[in-house]
């Protein structure tokens, strides 16, 4: 378990710690709220865990297994998502594109609006080895494929207009 500590640290120092605590002029993802998000995944299992606070908040999803980890952390308020971000860690012998595109495609398919789920799980199917991003709608999604972090991906979701 320290190799995924040491990793996590690495994802963190590498892309910080999510928006600020500040709400003011904070570009939203549009037509979507906390629960859209982190109520899909407790639907199927994973654990959630809440940091609530008056102006920025985080709920973190979780589905951790001998053989990978699965993490969604949602930023902003009940009524409106800042961010998200899903990291998958692959522990097994598997080829860690193959293990974490079904994941990261899923997450890719929640609905906001102007979104496309079927050509954002296909985009992230395809570009699940490189590191790339693309808009739909008002919505950039990129991944994160890092040579020097093999097992890991990661796939951030945020609004065209962030700060």
């Amino acid at each position: 378990m320290k190799k995924v500590g040491f990793v996590l640290s690495i994802l963190i120092l590498v892309l910080g710690c999510g928006p600020s605590e500040t709400k003011e002029n904070v570009a939203t993802i549009p037509g979507i709220v906390a629960v859209d998000v982190h109520g899909n995944f407790t639907d199927i299992g994973f654990e959630l865990t809440k940091d609530i606070k008056t102006t920025r908040s985080s709920w973190t999803v979780t589905d951790e297994t001998t053989e990978h980890d699965f993490t969604v952390v949602i930023y902003g308020t009940p009524s409106e998502v800042f961010e998200i971000e899903a990291t998958a860690l692959n522990f097994s012998s598997k080829d860690t594109g193959e293990v974490t595109k079904a994941f990261l495609g899923y997450v890719a398919t929640i609905p906001y609006d102007g979104s496309s789920p079927i050509e954002a799980k296909k985009w992230v199917e395809s570009n699940i080895n490189t590191s790339a991003e693309t808009t739909f709608g008002s919505v950039e999604l990129e991944i994160v494929a890092n040579p020097d972090s093999p097992r890991a991906r990661i796939l951030m979701i945020s609004p065209v207009d962030k700060d």
